[in-house]
């Protein structure tokens, strides 16, 4: 089914699905006749909450009845929305996430991972959240965000395509800067050059990043080089994580990957293939 379809099924607005479907699933839709994946669509569609019945009504209280706990208090104060209430409770759910993923990057960099990002993980919102959560575990630490020259091409061709909407190429043109920016700070590094083109089936050299990706994270398991792989796409997720049972291979080093969720949280991407548990996980 297209984009316009899933989204009366879901009925959610197609530009909100849009970023939905890049942040959830790394795939970008570039219009609302725009076929989306068989999976993805099952999977929106699994998960879609139905819409709840409503409740009996209840019989009238006397308003003069003062609340008895903080809830009703909360409730019945005028200066506090039913949206912000909302808001308060998501964030609520959130902070826990954005806690774990502060003792999660501060594992990793004690442990001297490697870190590298995926572009789909670049062109949301949410990666300035991850940044500044990285930032403030960083300190004074070496620690660097490694980012591939197929990465860096892919984001300069989503900037120009005159194919794509506006949105992706503002998104391209505001990731690209924003690296070139903290390459100068030396928080983050442009690894790689025109020799990591791969051939496709028509023999001609292109860009394919999670192919790239993948080939480093393996390279660097094979040299006892933990590595930590951002990525919103799925199957970069899964072909990542299986590098960790390569039976050919010994090594102590080992894989592990994330998505960039709300607030800049880092959680697993897959229950396909799981992510080695860590000591700050027991």
């Amino acid at each position: 089914m297209n984009l316009t379809e899933l989204s009366k099924k879901l009925n959610k607005p197609s530009d909100s699905l849009k970023d939905e479907i890049l942040d959830r699933y790394g795939v970008i839709i570039l219009s609302d006749d725009a076929p989306v994946r068989e999976n993805i669509a099952a999977d929106l569609l699994s998960k879609a909450v139905p819409e709840p019945k409503p409740a009996p009504a209840k019989p009238k209280q006397d308003t003069a009845k003062k609340p008895n706990s903080k809830q009703d208090s909360v409730k019945s104060s005028p200066g506090i929305s039913k949206d912000q209430q909302c808001l308060n409770e998501l964030r609520g759910i959130q902070s826990p996430k954005v806690a774990y993923t502060n003792k999660f990057i501060k594992y990793c960099i004690d442990n001297k991972f490697l870190i590298f990002i995926d572009t789909c993980s670049l062109l949301i919102n949410h990666f300035f959240d991850f940044y500044k959560l990285f930032l403030t575990q960083k300190g004074d630490s070496d620690i660097k965000i490694y980012v591939p020259y197929v990465v860096i091409e892919e984001l300069k061709r989503l900037m120009s395509s005159k194919s794509k909407e506006k949105k992706i190429n503002t998104g391209a043109k505001r990731a690209l800067e924003f690296i070139l920016e903290e390459e100068n700070k030396g928080n983050i590094v442009i690894v790689g050059n025109e020799d990591d083109k791969r051939t496709n089936n028509h023999d001609k050299k292109v860009v394919h990043a999670d192919r790239i990706i993948i080939e480093k994270l393996m390279f660097f398991r094979n040299d006892s080089r933990s590595t930590l792989f951002i990525t919103q796409d799925h199957d970069a997720t899964v072909d990542a994580l299986e590098l960790n049972q390569m039976k050919s291979v010994k090594s102590n080093a080992f894989v592990l990957v994330k998505k960039i969720i709300h607030g800049g949280a880092l959680v697993d991407n897959t229950t396909d293939t799981v992510n080695p548990v860590l000591p700050i996980d027991k």
